[in-house]
């Protein structure tokens, strides 16, 4: 008994610091010149279809650098797709990459996008910070599913 109390211990301080970590990234990625949600949407959105799929979802963070199992994308998709459609959707994606700063929400939130017409990509620290936050994403379902 006193093991699994020290493991749901350890496992809730863990989930507690990945949170607080996603927060700070995500108020970086609100800082960047760079980045705005609907770029940072189409990202994603190969097909400027308006959703997200698994598949591409799994795409774009192999171009992040990120290649996630089957199971970790599920466990995403499970916690973020709202309507349990198997898609996300534009409102799905800007839940979890909006601080919950209000004052880094808004500065986020009031930014135009910069990319609609080109090839042009996000630059080195963003694309960095991007990568950190899909991680950390990814990992927080991972720890909150194993303390279900």
């Amino acid at each position: 008994k006193g093991f699994e109390e020290e493991h749901l211990v350890s496992t809730l301080k863990q989930q507690i610091q990945i949170d607080k970590n996603i927060e700070d990234v995500r108020k970086n990625l609100a800082l960047r010149s760079d980045f705005n949600l609907l770029d940072g949407f189409r990202f994603f959105d190969f097909k400027g279809r308006g959703y997200i799929t698994s598949s591409e979802f799994e795409r774009g963070l192999e171009e992040l650098g990120i290649f996630p199992t089957k199971d970790e994308i599920y466990l995403f998709f499970r916690r973020h797709d709202k309507d349990s459609d198997g898609l996300l959707r534009y409102s799905d994606y800007c839940k979890f990459m909006t601080p919950s700063s209000t004052e880094y929400a808004k500065i986020l939130n009031e930014k135009s996008p910069i990319y609609l017409d080109t090839d042009e990509d996000f630059d080195f620290e963003t694309r960095y910070n991007m990568k950190r936050l899909f991680n950390l994403l990814i990992n927080g379902e991972v720890s909150a599913e194993s303390l279900r």
